[in-house]
């Protein structure tokens, strides 16, 4: 008697790769992410200007967070919507507009800042704290805070005007 040899047939060793990718991939997503109502997770961040920024000083106020990085094509599409959204109900309502920049060195965002006419303060996320607490994969991923710090809303991807409104109309 002789044992037959078998193997896998090239085609086979490519769906299982295939497979094996497509589930690494689905695993990562599964990072828990806070979910409505959830209380927001707090943290500190530098703004700019190295000011710190610690969100549960914020409770009372509505906040929406944006999570971002300098090379996404789409946070730079919804940088006008959250100037508007901000400008309006900044004083009307106390909204706090705050950009998170991921992982991103100060100077970049700096030039994305004057590149694209952000009207908001911007935090700085160089250790990817925040993102990491909030789940944020990938951007643009916005979060809506009520006034007594509980995520409302948890948006992934661009955003556009209506439902930016929509969203803000929930938390003030």
């Amino acid at each position: 008697m002789h044992k037959i040899k078998k193997s896998l047939k090239p085609q086979n060793w490519f769906i299982l790769l295939i497979l094996g990718l497509s589930s690494a991939f689905l695993l990562y997503g599964c990072v828990p992410t806070p979910t409505p109502p959830e209380k927001a997770p707090d943290f500190t961040l530098p703004d700019m200007e190295g000011n710190l920024f610690t969100l549960s000083e914020k409770e009372g106020q509505p906040v929406v967070l944006c999570f971002f990085t300098t090379g996404c094509y789409y946070c730079r599409m919804e940088v006008p919507y959250l100037n508007a959204i901000y400008q309006e109900y900044k004083n009307t309502h106390g909204l706090l507009v705050a950009g998170i920049a991921i992982g991103e060195p100060q100077d970049e965002v700096q030039n994305y800042i004057d590149t694209y006419g952000v009207e908001y303060p911007v935090l700085l996320d160089s250790q990817e704290e925040a993102a990491d607490s909030y789940g944020v994969y990938p951007v643009p991923h916005l979060f809506f805070i009520d006034r007594e710090g509980y995520i409302e809303v948890d948006h992934i991807g661009l955003i556009d005007q209506n439902k930016l409104e929509s969203y803000v109309q929930r938390i003030i």
